[in-house]
């Protein structure tokens, strides 16, 4: 079993700042990284799972959840308030007899293909500009 760490991140940005995701916690089979930018409902999340089937398979889940915080003034009160939630969800499965290299190789494809965006200008038009393929 790994030790936890920190998690970092880099944004999408021409010139990249990171994100730092802390330990949090392994509760359920779920274990949670943190990244506060200061308040609270800010919060932004990193988790992982890994589920195993009664067929032998390995189902590996990671998610990010990134909260979008602005303030919000009502009858004069400013509060912070969550006004909308970006999701990213990364399922891998494996079937309960694949190697190492297998495993290895998925995860590395899986990888490569949420980075495509960076290197094709339609995979870019699609995910970042919300264009459809044609």
């Amino acid at each position: 079993m790994s030790q936890m760490i920190p998690l970092v991140l880099k944004d999408g940005r021409e010139t990249p700042g990171t994100v730092e995701f802390k330990p949090r916690s392994t509760e359920g089979g779920v274990t949670t990284f943190v990244s506060n930018p200061g308040v609270p409902l800010a919060e932004r999340r990193i988790t992982y799972s890994q589920n195993r089937t009664a067929t032998g398979c390995v189902k590996i889940t990671s998610k990010l959840v990134w909260p979008i915080v602005q303030n919000v003034t009502v009858d004069g009160v400013s509060r912070p308030t969550v006004v909308r939630t970006a999701y990213a969800d990364i399922t891998l499965n494996f079937d309960g007899g694949s190697s190492v290299a297998e495993r290895e190789d998925v995860s590395s494809f899986a990888s490569q293909m949420v980075h495509l965006w960076q290197q094709y200008p339609l995979v870019y038009d699609y995910v970042v500009g919300l264009n459809g393929f044609y």
